[in-house]
């Protein structure tokens, strides 16, 4: 019971110092990502709060969860007439940097075939 009394407060002590953070990064014109990163240092192993990283498959679980959220809570708040503004010029990047990633990838592969090739 003591243990999930514990993980309570540091849930919400984390919770307290990300609406910080986000009312800091308003005020401040810092990125708000930095500060959550920052909190997040605090929080671990080496931090103030010295959280033990241990278990990897719930923080990725975490990590993707909170992602998704992030993704929502941005798709939600868009407005019809900025995606339109964006979306040429965001197809157009996306586009272009496929293939860009594309060639890149292909010629160092090729190059990395051609030289195992003469090495065998």
């Amino acid at each position: 019971m003591v243990t999930l009394n514990v993980l309570y407060l540091v849930g919400a002590l984390l919770i307290f110092a990300s609406i910080i953070a986000s009312t800091l990064s308003a005020r401040l014109g810092v990125p708000l990502l930095l500060l959550f990163l920052i909190v997040g240092m605090l929080a671990g192993e080496e931090g103030l709060l010295g959280i033990e990283f241990s278990q990897y498959n719930i923080a990725n679980f975490i990590g993707q969860a909170a992602l998704a959220c992030i993704l929502l809570d941005g798709g939600l708040r868009t407005s019809f007439q900025s995606f339109r503004v964006g979306l040429k010029p965001a197809v157009t990047l996306a586009t272009w940097g496929v293939f860009a990633t594309v060639m890149v990838l292909g010629l160092f592969v090729t190059w990395l075939d051609r030289r195992r090739s003469d090495v065998h």
